[in-house]
């Protein structure tokens, strides 16, 4: 078609839902039954295979056995449920399905988000962290890594097991390291579009250049 006929159109994000000022770590520890001084990591999405949801269980079931205080809250429902609860036990909240509000004061009020999945190829999950001031640790091998290289809120991981243990080990260990990533995701919350800039820069102004290059017979036909 020729790049003059090709537009990039963003993803937009509620920066009013997914904010940094709805962190409240003692309600959601209280809410959830947590015990405070756990170091809290967030799993957004489908529990299944597909998102390798099983890496990051057992990658905090290896830092839980080293002594690291992770406990692990999932967002989501799929036939992985089970398999989290039997292996991680007290250190895991299997939410279930949570609503926008909800997941915002969890994207807050949690220490990082973790995304193990290989097969995204852009999806939420990132633009709400990030939004809310949440570090996030994301697989290389999926398609949202590239679109933030360079964000300091957000950090790839090799993938495989032996990668996510690393990576899960040295952010839960290194209290200045997030407490940096989440200053530069807040920083980075001026460039991310919400869906109203999305729809007025991206859609509407492209629909208006279209209309105006149009003969006016066609236009009204």
């Amino acid at each position: 078609m020729g790049p003059e006929k090709v537009n990039h159109l963003r993803l937009g994000v509620d920066k009013q839902m997914f904010c940094p000022t709805r962190a409240d770590r003692a309600e959601l520890e209280a809410q959830l039954g947590i015990a405070p001084g756990q170091i809290l990591v967030l799993c957004v999405g489908r529990l299944d295979v597909g998102k390798n949801i099983h890496t990051l269980m057992e990658g905090v079931a290896h830092l839980r056995a080293e002594g690291v205080p992770l406990h692990l809250i999932t967002a989501g429902v799929g036939p992985a449920a089970d398999d989290l609860r039997q292996r991680l036990g007290a250190a895991v909240t299997v939410a279930g399905f949570v609503p926008p509000e909800a997941l915002a004061k969890l994207y807050a009020s949690v220490d990082f988000t973790a995304m193990t999945s290989e097969v995204e190829i852009h999806g939420m999950v990132g633009l709400e962290a990030l939004a809310s001031g949440c570090p996030v640790l994301v697989s290389a091998e999926s398609g949202v890594a590239p679109l933030f290289r360079g964000v300091r809120g957000m950090r790839e991981v090799a993938g495989g097991l032996a990668g996510w243990i690393g990576a899960l080990r040295e952010v839960s260990h290194d209290e200045r390291a997030r407490a940096q990533m989440r200053r530069a995701a807040i920083g980075y919350r001026p460039r991310l579009a919400s869906w109203e800039e999305v729809l007025t820069e991206d859609l509407f102004a492209v629909w208006q250049m279209a209309a105006r290059s149009r003969p006016p017979a066609e236009l009204a036909a």
